[in-house]
């Protein structure tokens, strides 16, 4: 299925009569060891052509386009830095990041799943948690499908 129709689809179904999304509240930090992941839509399906960017003090350090299955992958030094995922038609997501090495992390390296949002209906988020990556996809998918039968009734 191309990105125009995936967009077109999801927009067709979030449409103006769609209660928007109160609890925006993503993570403030998050702590890993090293910077990759995955970008993802709503539905929790891969995103293509993202540009990530890794900015550090206001300037961007690095910038990575996704693939087919929405993952990038970045070398940073310890520090803090602000992760950016941007792509037409999604609202951005954003996060920043604690880079830095600890035991913890050395044995059980994060990946981060980003989720970009849509305008006014859902919102962006990231997690290093399958466990609250799945939890976001699942009500995601419940609130749309009770939006498109809220919308079928209403015809």
């Amino acid at each position: 299925m191309s990105m125009f129709f995936m967009v077109a689809g999801l927009f067709w179904i979030v449409d103006a009569n769609a209660a928007a999304q109160v609890d925006c509240i993503s993570p403030k930090l998050l702590k890993v060891s090293r910077v990759q992941g995955q970008v993802f839509d709503i539905t929790g399906a891969a995103v293509p052509g993202v540009v990530v960017s890794l900015v550090q003090e206001g300037k961007s350090t690095a910038q990575f386009h996704t693939g087919s299955n929405g993952g990038f992958q970045f070398r940073a030094a310890p520090g803090l830095y602000l992760l950016k995922a941007e792509v037409l038609a999604f609202q951005r997501a954003s996060v920043e990041l604690k880079v830095g090495r600890d035991l913890w992390n050395s044995f059980h390296p994060s990946t981060l799943r980003v989720i970009v949002g849509l305008y006014g209906s859902f919102c962006p988020w990231a997690t290093t948690s399958n466990r609250e990556f799945q939890k976001i996809v699942r009500a995601n998918n419940q609130r749309l499908k009770e939006t498109k039968e809220n919308n079928a009734t209403q015809k």
